[in-house]
């Protein structure tokens, strides 16, 4: 098994991601969620096409952050301390997260 499946198989707090074959299913798993945490990838920028919430894990590069910033209306950057995205700490992540869900328009038992 690759890396992110043992990942995913051994932390209970982790829905694992399906296989999609396009990206319409990549929309259709988007629009069931409540926000994203993401590395800065695809996902940051289709995130944005439903305005879904998202944290987004970014590499310290400044050309990246300031030409490639997420576009939902809610947003949080979690920039890693160096040129590695797996730089970033999980206090950092965990962090984030907590403001996120205080920042939903939800109940935090819903997320």
């Amino acid at each position: 098994r690759c890396e992110k499946q043992i990942l995913e198989v051994s932390l209970v707090n982790v829905e694992p991601s399906p296989k999609t074959a396009n990206l319409g299913e990549v929309g259709a798993i988007l629009k069931q969620l409540k926000f994203l945490v993401t590395p800065d990838t695809s996902l940051v920028h289709l995130a944005a096409c439903y305005d879904l919430s998202v944290i987004a894990l970014y590499r310290n590069n400044r050309a990246d952050i300031e030409r490639f910033p997420p576009m939902s209306t809610l947003h949080e950057l979690v920039v890693s301390p160096n040129e590695l995205v797996g730089s970033i700490s999980v206090d950092a992540v965990d962090k984030a997260v907590r403001r996120m869900i205080e920042a939903l328009p939800i109940a935090p038992e819903v997320v």
